[in-house]
């Protein structure tokens, strides 16, 4: 609030005129309406006499008012919380991005286990691969091995196909 904007509020909540304080200064209406306006200012003797007659003190008049610092306490007060509500976000990305280090050791866990499920590893491996990151901690280690897992996985199917269409066995006829 400035201090034109202060004249004026305190000339109002007392019930007096621009008329009425200037009559009392012994100044022109215009005087009192560019301070208000903030277009020019009270000298110092002036402000002595405003005090007076507003029955305020000059420190009311020249400092700010209970109502700018209740402002400033209420933008603070939000502020905080703000900064509360970002910090809880990052606590949550960072919790998020720590989760990415723990999927690491599951893709490279699933990826060993798929050998066991032969030939489905055929579907598991792919599923691994396409969710591995790049930033994974165990990323080319789990490549590697999905490689080598699905080439097993192939082999295990191509095993099964042939054995059970008895294909590459000879019959023997006598």
């Amino acid at each position: 609030m400035t201090l034109g904007q202060r004249l004026k509020k305190v000339r109002v909540d007392k019930g007096y005129s621009q008329n009425d304080v200037a009559t009392f200064l012994n100044i022109s209406r215009q005087s009192i309406s560019r301070w208000e306006t903030d277009k020019s200012y009270p000298d110092i003797d002036n402000l002595v006499e405003l005090s007076k007659y507003y029955e305020v003190s000059i420190d009311e008049l020249l400092i700010e008012t209970k109502e700018l610092q209740q402002e400033i306490n209420e933008k603070t007060e939000q502020m905080n919380k703000n900064i509360e509500e970002i910090e809880g976000k990052q606590k949550k990305l960072n919790q998020l991005l720590s989760v990415d280090n723990d999927e690491s050791w599951i893709l490279l866990l699933f990826t060993v286990f798929s050998i066991a499920i032969a030939p489905f590893g055929l579907i598991s491996i792919p599923l691994i691969l396409w969710r591995n990151k790049t930033n994974n901690q165990f990323s080319k280690l789990i490549i590697g091995i999905s490689i080598l897992i699905f080439i097993y996985n192939f082999y295990i199917l191509y095993l099964g196909i042939t054995s059970s269409l008895d294909i590459g066995t000879q019959i023997n006829i006598q």
